[in-house]
């Protein structure tokens, strides 16, 4: 009887598309074995156009990041929690946006100020003087003129969708936006919490094609 063979083949980036490959491969002389591979399916625009739009970097200006609220330790303008403080990976004692109001109604606003593709988002979470705070889980609305949104919408379920968000204070959580957002104004619209609403991101994604 014939001992099966495993054999381990590298995938390259030619995963990214969904397709069934036959592949003949000779381990030693006289013996081949064939298989087919399968690879998953994988959007170009995670790979093409994934950029970061520049919350870390500051590309993306104060004045372009707003909120619904803001909270303040100790009531002090000191230790104000602003929106422009949403930035992954920021430094200091006050190093996040925390909202001033846990509920669902609350809001990080980036305007982009041009219509732009939008294919993924990171996340994270801060500490507030050793208190640990992140946002859970979140959703995503989007606009062109900052006055008419629409809730990103699971496709399949036909709901809006809720995107998993951090487990930690300081842990990067990336989610993909496919099919992507194009527009001009988002808003990251936080679902669950822990301690309190409080955020660091950055946006991926390119400019939006003519």
């Amino acid at each position: 009887m014939r001992k099966q063979r495993h054999f381990y083949v590298p995938i390259s980036i030619l995963s990214i598309f969904h397709f069934t490959s036959t592949v003949s491969i000779t381990p030693s002389p006289g013996h081949i074995s064939t298989f087919s591979v399968l690879l998953p399916p994988f959007s170009l625009s995670a790979i093409c156009c994934s950029e970061p739009l520049g919350m870390k970097s500051g590309h993306i200006q104060d004045f372009q990041i707003t909120a619904s609220s803001v909270f303040r330790t100790l009531n002090m303008d000191m230790f104000a929690w602003e929106p422009r403080k949403a930035r992954l990976d920021k430094q200091g004692k006050v190093n996040a946006w925390t909202s001033g109001h846990n509920d669902q109604s609350q809001w990080l606003q980036i305007d982009l100020l041009i219509p732009t593709k939008i294919t993924g988002i990171i996340t994270q979470g801060a500490k507030d003087f050793g208190h640990v705070q992140f946002v859970g889980s979140y959703k995503l609305a989007y606009s062109n003129d900052g006055e008419h949104w629409k809730i990103y919408q699971d496709e399949k379920q036909k709901k809006d969708k809720v995107f998993q968000g951090n487990f930690d204070n300081d842990t990067h959580r990336k989610n993909v936006i496919e099919p992507p957002i194009y527009a001009r104004h988002l808003r990251i619209l936080p679902w669950s919490w822990y301690g309190r609403i409080t955020l660091r991101s950055e946006l991926l994604g390119c400019a939006a094609e003519d």
